[in-house]
């Protein structure tokens, strides 16, 4: 009888701090540790504690030595909605790089509404998003099944958008695209040839 109140008190004890703790993960990591920058290159969302309201996720991008890495994260949301191009700090598992734990914020971005442009090329659809300071390349096929994505950071200079690699700003030479403005506002990609429209 007494094991089982100990297994009743213990179970709740941790279902609590796990709630304290917004259903986030708070194990920390075991091992060794590397801190880097990340940035998030999109947002989403997904079901809360429950299947109750939503929380917030972001598609975080960050460098391991030569590699660049993208993984899917859960927000917490004590620290409020944050937009794309918001930068952090974060720490990962040097043994296992998607294992990582968000340290803090270093610059934050309000929430942006993407806007797209689109074009199609050999049975694919091209699209291109521009937000706050993140250009994304997306490929997909024609009913919609993503094949690929390419995220960026970017510059504006008048009509032409620098664009780097992330975590690589202005550290290697940068893809060139026109900007056309107005009515029939389009984005040409200078490397590729490929002109997007809205």
């Amino acid at each position: 009888m007494n094991n089982a109140w100990a297994f009743g008190i213990l179970f709740l004890v941790v279902w609590g701090l796990v709630a304290w703790n917004h259903y986030a993960p708070f194990v920390p990591i075991l091992g060794p540790t590397t801190e880097t920058e990340a940035t998030m290159v999109r947002e989403g969302w997904e079901h809360g504690p429950n299947g109750q309201g939503a929380v917030q996720r972001s598609l975080l991008a960050y460098r391991v030595g030569d590699s660049l890495l993208y993984v899917w994260q859960r927000l917490d949301a004590r620290k409020g909605l944050v937009g794309t191009g918001t930068r952090m700090l974060i720490h990962y598992a040097t043994n296992d790089p998607h294992d990582l734990r968000i340290k803090g914020y270093t610059d934050r971005r309000p929430r942006c509404t993407p806007v797209r442009y689109f074009t199609a090329e050999d049975g694919h659809r091209l699209k291109l998003g521009l937000c706050a300071d993140i250009l994304a390349l997306h490929r997909s096929t024609l009913r919609g099944q993503g094949v690929d994505s390419v995220y960026m950071h970017y510059e504006r200079h008048g009509d032409t958008l620098k664009a780097y690699p992330i975590g690589q700003l202005r550290a290697i030479a940068p893809r060139h695209f026109l900007v056309v403005d107005g009515r029939r506002a389009s984005v040409t990609d200078l490397q590729s040839g490929h002109t997007y429209s809205r």
